[in-house]
């Protein structure tokens, strides 16, 4: 962990880099178990050791673990050839053992420190995706604050021409409404005057047919009247058809047709 935040204090790889150092961390595992398989000259030994092992379980032998004391040829067993068998297989088997341990150590110091870089690199993805997700959420909540941003420019451009036009379209209706009644009032007052007019020329007309009524009325009784006098001055001096006639013409006269008046 101390190592691990020492490589953080250091600074951390971007995402990208992270991603391409894990594509080779991927590619250098298998180079790593290929170099340890092609290691012959270790294989080769611990075949040489192992080879009564690998036969009995090729061909299903069963080897006991005892030690078989009948190979031991107690006559040899001090002599220089078997002490100096024993001391090379000895160095033989020092020298594997040591070589085996330094492959241990370097196996376990390669995957600790590949561990480490993996965890590295882990611990960068994790930055990466936290940090992806706050950009995204930076950029998000950016892009709503202009939006907001923008609306309110827009809204505090546009309040001002919006009520002007509001209260000319006020204005415009309460005009029209006003020339509407002026109209009404107009035809009223155009309908009253017609009227008035009408019913001016109706009572001209009727005092105009009562006065020559009254007129003919007063032409006819005086017409009557002279002609009622008339009348009555040729009754009384016996003038015209009110003459007296002679007897004898009156007999003679009745005897013939009497004329048409022309």
């Amino acid at each position: 962990m101390t190592t691990l935040r020492g490589y953080q204090r250091v600074g951390r790889l971007p995402y990208l880099q992270a991603c391409l150092f894990a594509t080779i961390l991927e590619d250098l595992i298998p180079q790593l178990r290929i170099l340890d398989a092609s290691n012959t000259s270790l294989r080769i030994d611990k075949t040489i050791l192992e080879l009564d092992v690998l036969l009995a379980n090729k061909f299903d032998v069963k080897i006991s673990n005892e030690y078989k004391t009948e190979d031991i040829n107690l006559k040899t067993l001090g002599s220089v050839k078997n002490i100096l068998d024993k001391l090379q297989a000895d160095r033989l088997r020092r020298d594997l053992y040591k070589q085996l341990r330094q492959l241990r150590n370097h196996i376990k110091s390669v995957c600790y420190e590949k561990n480490n870089e993996i965890q590295l690199l882990r611990a960068n993805v994790d930055d990466g995706e936290l940090n992806a997700g706050a950009r995204d959420r930076y950029v998000e909540d950016w892009q709503r604050s202009r939006t907001e941003q923008h609306l309110l420019t827009m809204y505090d451009k546009e309040i001002v021409p919006a009520q002007l036009i509001q209260q000319f379209k006020q204005r415009i209706e309460q005009e029209q409404h006003v020339h509407t009644e002026i109209e009404l009032l107009t035809n009223i007052n155009i309908n009253i005057m017609e009227h008035e007019k009408f019913t001016k020329n109706w009572i001209d007309f009727k005092n105009e047919r009562e006065a020559n009524c009254q007129y003919l009325e007063k032409m006819t009784k005086s017409a009557i009247t002279v002609q009622a006098w008339w009348r009555g001055l040729l009754v009384r001096n016996q003038l015209g058809p009110y003459k007296p006639t002679k007897k004898k013409a009156v007999s003679a006269k009745s005897n013939e047709k009497p004329k048409k008046k022309k």
